[in-house]
Parts: structure tokens; sequence; C-alpha cells
């Protein structure tokens, strides 16, 4: 949930942080976020567009 929560926070601040693109992909994808969340339905895909920067 705090990965979750921490990065709708990142993606809502319109700001861009220097980000280990792959190591952020590997986490989520190690919590499940690309099957199952809590705060948003979207997120996999909206996280997906949003390391693509």
């Amino acid at each position: 949930m705090a990965f979750e929560i921490l990065f709708l926070g990142i993606m809502d601040s319109g700001k861009v942080p220097m980000i280990d693109v792959n190591k952020g992909m590997e986490v989520a994808k190690l919590l499940r976020l690309d099957k199952e969340t809590i705060y948003d339905v979207n997120f996999w895909t909206n996280f997906k567009v949003f390391m693509q920067l």
C-alpha cells in the first residue's frame, strides 16, 4: 500500500523525480501491483505510462 500511495503522490505532483525505472517496475511487480491495487484501479496502467518518462 505504501508504494502505491507514494507513486500516486509522485504522479499527481506533476514533477518528475530521478527514478530508477527498472527498479521501480521490479518492486511494483514484486508487490503484485500489476494484478491488484488498493487505492486506484487504474494504477498499473498509469504507473507504466509514468515510468516511460
